[in-house]
């Protein structure tokens, strides 16, 4: 029969204790691949801040690295540009500005591209369009027929003296005739959005056709076309 040692016991000791050792590392790493694959957040770390209170102390604070909000600069916007009429522009050259059409009439009233004209028998106002091409009946616009139209001369330039009779569109189911009077003056569009713009008066009466042009005429006399004053 054999004599019980305790060496032997305790070599048998130490090696239960390296198998525990070695299965409780099996159980860690398996752990944590399970977490891995499982989509856990993986563990953060903490970094310890440190800010002063009124007293003087430190009071210590927890920041965590991970979740720390990233600061981004903020964009800067360039100010909306303000177009003024006028204003010199990048090649230092003036902006167009679009002329401007009034009466001038003899004892000082000025009636301004906006107002109504009223002239003895006459009524009416200005109208202003671009236009492709030197065309009275482009400028008179929709149920319109030119009647009549001639060349004359006026202080401020050529133009046109239109008789235009207007109809009303047919899903009215009016068939009355309107007689206008116009004088055109074209000139030139330097912006070159069309090659011209016309300036136009248009005028009413119920006088008969020979006073309406005379007085229109006059009219014209005191018609002025220029840059806005």
């Amino acid at each position: 029969m054999k004599r019980f040692s305790f060496s032997n016991l305790g070599i048998g000791v130490i090696a239960i204790g390296a198998l525990a050792a070695i299965l409780s590392y099996g159980v860690s790493q398996a752990e944590e691949g399970s977490n891995t694959q499982s989509g856990a957040a993986p563990k953060t770390h903490s970094a310890p801040t440190t800010t002063p209170t009124a007293s003087g102390d430190t009071q210590t604070k927890t920041a965590t690295l991970r979740d720390a909000p990233v600061q981004l600069p903020t964009p800067k916007t360039a100010p909306p540009v303000q177009a003024n009429a006028g204003a010199p522009t990048q090649t230092g050259q003036p902006e167009y500005q679009l002329p401007e059409q009034s009466l001038h009439l003899p004892d000082g009233t000025v009636i301004g591209k906006d107002e109504a004209i009223t002239w003895k028998h006459m009524h009416g106002g200005f109208w202003l369009m671009a236009t492709e091409n030197q065309s009275t009946a482009y400028v008179v616009g929709n149920h319109a027929t030119v009647t009549s139209e001639e060349t004359v001369d006026l202080p401020s330039g050529p133009a046109v003296f239109a008789i235009v009779e207007r109809t009303p569109p047919a899903a009215s189911g009016l068939q009355t005739v309107t007689q206008e009077y116009w004088l055109i003056q074209y000139k030139k569009d330097p912006r070159q959005s069309a090659p011209y713009l016309a300036f136009s008066i248009s005028m009413k009466t119920d006088a008969d056709p020979e006073t309406a042009k005379r007085e229109l005429l006059e009219v014209g006399n005191y018609w002025q076309i220029g840059p806005k004053s």
